[in-house]
């Protein structure tokens, strides 16, 4: 009985992964990564864009210390950049003057599932020939101009702790939307090895090849996040629900000028609301 327990669990927890996997697969068009965390996600992608210690990085100066992090163990060197009070995002106007020819890639921060200003920030950096990481942690299931956010940059990255509209205690996913870092995330995030073309017949040989660490999700996490995926849409209705009373109830304290309410819900998660 235990042997046939055993087995009907293992079964059970490899079609909640491969759904789980399937679900964002289909969300996100495009290849994606399970990671330990977000912060790891952003390691990750520090290492397929080549940070090297010197490299200048650009982030909000209102963010987890996660995104900071996750650049300067990489020896980057991280450059603050201010935000815009009305939305918590990185100020576009401040960018020209962050730019030095030490920069390696601009950090949009999307705070509270709320879109930074993507289409202007992509066209500044693609200019200055820098990559684009975003960093949406909080954003699952937030969108901007009907796209996913995390879709936008050569590299999105996104949340699963356990604060998150869904959660699998903790987790991160990696959005590789640059064909071209493809290769150097693959072989980053199985510890910089090429067990990709090993297994697929590509390379006859296993081996090490680069800067890379273990960031592959444990099987359990899968299943913690699987059924949220299944409830999903009921989940993301209570939230705007709620969000949406917030807004309401709090416009008699804006009317006074006590408080300044954000932007409208739009296309955002309601993950966070504030004023």
């Amino acid at each position: 009985m235990q042997s046939n327990n055993s087995t009907y669990s293992a079964t059970n927890a490899m079609h909640e992964k491969q759904s789980t996997i399937a679900f964002f697969q289909e969300l996100l068009h495009t290849s994606i990564y399970f990671t330990t965390s977000c912060t790891s996600a952003l390691e990750l992608a520090g290492i397929a864009i080549g940070i090297q210690p010197g490299d200048e990085v650009i982030i909000p100066s209102y963010t987890f210390v996660g995104t900071a992090n996750a650049f300067a163990k990489l020896g980057a060197t991280i450059v603050f950049i201010d935000i815009e009070p009305h939305t918590m995002c990185l100020d576009i106007n401040l960018l020209e003057q962050c730019i030095t020819p030490k920069t390696k890639a601009i950090v949009p921060v999307h705070y509270a599932g709320n879109s930074c200003n993507m289409q202007a920030i992509i066209d500044f950096a693609k200019a200055k020939n820098i990559f684009v990481i975003e960093d949406a942690a909080q954003c699952i299931f937030s969108y901007h101009q009907q796209k996913h956010l995390g879709t936008f940059g050569d590299i999105g990255c996104i949340s699963f702790d356990y604060a998150k509209n869904i959660q699998c205690e903790q987790g991160g996913l990696v959005i590789v939307n640059n064909k071209e870092l493809l290769d150097k995330v693959d072989k980053a995030y199985h510890n910089g090895t090429n067990k990709r073309d090993f297994l697929t017949g590509v390379s006859t040989n296993f081996e090490w090849q680069t800067l890379g660490s273990n960031f592959v999700l444990a099987d359990v996490h899968f299943s913690i996040l699987f059924p949220q995926i299944l409830d999903a849409e009921i989940i993301q209705k209570n939230r705007k629900a709620q969000w949406n009373y917030y807004y309401e109830q709090l416009q008699l304290l804006e009317k006074k000028q006590l408080i300044h309410l954000p932007p409208t819900l739009g296309e955002g998660n309601a993950h966070v609301f504030l004023f």
